[in-house]
């Protein structure tokens, strides 16, 4: 009989034990974002309407240092609130899928006198594109299908650390900056002044 018990509990502890690895690789994976560029924006959301009352033809555009995107909103409490707090100061945080700004959190942005930013996170791996001129650094890091070009502001330690990290997948920190091209028929490049630069994950 206690041989059968001992037995009964050692099923019953496994069977815990495994439930519990499955919900912390679940929760694990729910934080990990996958590769892609990911955007905290001070700046302010602003509907642009047409002539029809609540046409879904309405688009939402963010709007922060003198850039802008589209803006998806996932869900009808966003919605809500970005009805509320349209033209006002707001900071937003999301993911830029095909050139669109997925808003996945949305609040005002209470700060006196709120400087207007764009501060990026890019997973993503690090390549050596061909640079347009001198001007750029050949540099970048390539997510959502195009290179974000990497301003290192001569920052050595930063160059070194990203020669090491060649060709593997980081995390690049910074504020991001559309600039003119440098060059006839180019496209305008997407710039990240690089703040941090590490191996890892998306938390």
């Amino acid at each position: 009989m206690r041989t059968v018990c001992a037995l009964a509990l050692g099923v019953v502890l496994w069977n815990s034990f495994a439930a519990m690895e499955q919900a912390d690789a679940g929760q694990l994976q729910r934080r990990v974002q996958p590769p892609g560029a990911y955007l905290t924006v001070h700046g302010q959301l602003l509907l642009f309407r047409t002539c029809l009352p609540k046409s879904p033809l309405d688009t939402w555009h963010v709007q922060a240092a003198g850039q802008s995107w589209s803006a998806s909103l996932a869900n009808a409490e966003l919605a809500k609130k970005a009805e509320e707090l349209q033209g006002r100061p707001v900071t937003i945080y999301g993911h830029l899928k095909d050139g669109v700004l997925v808003v996945q959190s949305l609040t005002e942005d209470t700060r006196p006198n709120p400087e207007e930013a764009v501060i990026v996170q890019i997973r993503g791996r690090l390549a050596y594109p061909e640079a347009f001129t001198a001007e750029l650094s050949s540099l970048a890091i390539w997510a959502d299908g195009r290179p974000y070009w990497l301003d290192l502001r001569g920052d050595e330690a930063l160059r070194d650390k990203a020669e090491k990290l060649f060709d593997r997948e980081v995390v690049v920190t910074g504020k991001l900056e559309r600039r003119q091209p440098p060059q006839f028929g180019a496209q305008s490049p997407w710039f990240v002044v690089v703040t941090d630069l590490s191996e890892g994950l998306i938390k």
